[in-house]
């Protein structure tokens, strides 16, 4: 298949009646998502470091007698 221009491809495709521009447009749709899908890029990133040193491995220490969190 020749290369076509995005002019020549937008040209061919208004030539398209209706129901086969919006197909079209439903299937390159389809294509991006899938293209996306796989992608770790667009996933957020959130580096916070490495935990303080005192920080306290149970959920049980961060809290004081009253169920209250004591680290604020």
């Amino acid at each position: 298949m020749a290369e076509m221009t995005l002019d020549q491809l937008l040209q061919a495709a208004s030539q398209l009646p209706h129901e086969q521009q919006v197909e079209l447009i439903r299937r390159l749709q389809t294509e991006q998502r899938k293209a996306k899908k796989g992608s770790l890029e667009d996933i957020p990133l959130l580096n916070i470091g490495s935990w303080p040193e005192d920080w306290p491995p149970h959920r049980e220490d961060l809290y004081d007698d009253e169920h209250r969190a004591g680290l604020c």
